[in-house]
């Protein structure tokens, strides 16, 4: 996705999105503050959090606050 919004699409939403452009899945890097109130700034990729729980999935973490997170549509 190439925007982010803090709440995500329902599940259906982005499997839709994902089968109409011909892709398997969705990846995202987001970020996972260390601190609470973290500016704007930087979180314009997403949170974590907020990815989780619209069912993407970390597979890598390049640093402490960056993790890669996919959403497998085949599944």
């Amino acid at each position: 996705m190439s925007c982010t919004i803090e709440y995500l699409p329902p599940n259906n939403l982005i499997d839709h999105w994902v089968n109409v452009s011909g892709a398997l899945i969705a990846e995202s890097y987001p970020v996972d503050p260390k601190k609470e109130n973290s500016p704007d700034v930087f979180v314009y990729t997403g949170l974590f959090s907020a990815f989780k729980q619209s069912g993407f999935v970390e597979v890598r973490r390049r640093s402490e606050t960056r993790p890669m997170m996919r959403y497998d549509c085949t599944l």
